[in-house]
């Protein structure tokens, strides 16, 4: 907080800012609209990792008191949300996320999700199915994804709701993993 280091620091973070609202997929395309894509504009498809890092980074940004563009962050939350399952054919599945176009795990798309729904607010009456799926399919010591997916679990959960029974059972799974 002094103002030596909040002005150091300041201009960087701002430009950080800058070139993730102009990374951010601006097309008409519904599928595409509002993403971004891992490794920039040189990748092939938008991607809901990245865009779950970048709204990160903005949320982070935003609370640290610098000017977010309000609808690029929107956009964003839109277009993760495009892959949230309200309705499957196995009821296990809904609340969840599709698989992602780079092929990114399921409970890692949900977990990323389910904190863009908790902590944006972005689809929230929709959040209790989340948070449902996010019980049903615990933490499991598995995969390259294992810590994004857990990562943004967590936040998801405590963001949902500060103290709710999921997440206390999942903060104490991966305690223990």
């Amino acid at each position: 907080r002094p103002p030596a280091l909040r002005e150091a620091v300041g201009g960087p973070a701002a430009r950080a800012v800058l070139w993730l609202e102009r990374a951010q997929d601006r097309g008409s395309a519904p599928a595409t609209q509002g993403g971004w894509r891992m490794g920039g504009s040189e990748a092939r498809a938008n991607d809901r990792r990245a865009t779950a890092w970048a709204l990160l980074a903005l949320d982070a940004a935003r609370q640290a008191g610098l000017s977010v563009k309000e609808a690029g962050m929107e956009r964003g939350a839109q277009y993760m949300l495009a892959a949230l399952k309200s309705q499957d054919a196995d009821p296990q599945q809904a609340g969840g996320f599709s698989v992602d176009a780079e092929g990114l795990a399921v409970e890692s798309v949900s977990a990323m999700g389910g904190w863009v729904q908790a902590r944006l607010g972005a689809g929230r009456d929709r959040l209790s199915l989340t948070q449902r799926w996010l019980a049903q399919h615990g933490p499991t010591w598995a995969g390259p994804n294992y810590f994004y997916a857990n990562f943004f679990r967590v936040r998801a959960l405590k963001f949902a709701e500060r103290d709710s029974k999921e997440y206390r059972r999942a903060n104490d799974r991966l305690r223990s993993q």
